[in-house]
């Protein structure tokens, strides 16, 4: 029986002209796994990811890829919660999947023995997406395929346990969207993630900040800072990722011109402080609506969309 449909964020393979794209696999399944579970709002292939951690900070820096802590690192970065065990069981797996989560998985792909995995044999890694289809397959994004497919459970765990001895190689994220409008059930849905870091912002570079209430989404003030021919940095003490608006993840500025803007890291460079649990304000949100505010939330939404043009 199929589960319940959540969002499935595009498919990129491993191979995207980069330096080290024969060795991406676990950089390409961690962009996988980032684009489905923020429905799209980090997008990075595997050269991109790869770039986030440099070679003198891998676990193995002799070895061609990554290790499931290297992903960690990576995935503080992007801004998404990433946990891993490299002495798992497949019913833990299970547990994490069946919970709305993506993973990360590695094995030895010489199990896979038709279709366009077959054509490599030796160790790799996958992303398993939560979604099955109606005979109980496991969608599954393969680096080396050039799309999601079907892949049976008694195959990956022959793939996972065959790599690991017995045990599970694993990673797995936040739950993943469901595949419908959750605006029916919470209006805007914004995750904080408490983190001190530098940010950057290039010489001759505007720079758009918004003051925003977590609770609600709403948008209380928009400011453009005008390009200055110098780089000038500031602090910041939190990571957002909202349903709000686009631009995630954002960082909260915490000193000087920035303070309490909220600025997408798009337009920045930041370096990261070690990341810290996340805050989950939908519950709050929740409590607003049921407290008659969904009219009031729903129409600010619709200004601050059109005065944003998004």
């Amino acid at each position: 029986m199929a589960t319940t449909p959540r969002y499935v964020g595009r498919h990129e393979d491993q191979f995207d002209g980069s330096k080290l794209q024969n060795q991406n696999c676990v950089p390409a399944s961690l962009g996988d796994a980032a684009r489905s579970v923020t429905k799209g709002s980090v997008d990075k292939n595997g050269g991109q990811v790869r770039a986030l951690v440099k070679i003198t900070e891998e676990q193995n820096p002799t070895s061609p890829g990554w290790t499931l802590k290297d992903a960690d690192l990576a995935a503080s970065r992007l801004g998404i919660n990433f946990n891993y065990t490299t002495s798992g069981t497949w019913s833990q797996l299970q547990a994490r999947r069946a919970e709305g989560r993506m993973i990360v998985l590695q094995g030895d792909s010489d199990v896979f023995t038709s279709g366009c995995s077959s054509a490599f044999d030796g160790n790799h890694c996958i992303v398993i997406h939560p979604n099955s289809n109606d005979v109980g397959d496991w969608l599954t994004g393969d680096p080396i395929c050039l799309g999601w497919r079907w892949e049976d459970e008694t195959t990956l765990r022959r793939y996972a346990e065959k790599f690991g001895g017995g045990t599970v190689l694993f990673g797995y994220t936040d739950i993943v969207p469901l595949a419908i409008n959750e605006e029916a059930d919470v209006a805007v849905v914004i995750t904080i993630t408490p983190q001190t870091g530098r940010f950057t912002i290039p010489a001759n570079q505007s720079v758009i900040g918004l003051k925003v209430d977590p609770t609600t989404g709403l948008v209380s003030e928009r400011k453009t800072w005008a390009p200055n021919p110098n780089p000038s940095s500031a602090s910041y003490d939190a990571r957002i990722t909202t349903t709000a608006f686009r631009g995630n993840p954002f960082i909260r500025g915490s000193n000087g011109f920035f303070d309490d803007y909220w600025i997408s890291t798009a337009q920045v460079e930041e370096v990261p402080d070690a990341p810290a649990p996340p805050q989950d304000c939908s519950t709050q949100v929740i409590a607003a609506k049921q407290a008659g505010m969904a009219e009031g939330i729903a129409a600010e939404k619709l200004r601050v969309r059109n005065t944003l043009g998004i």
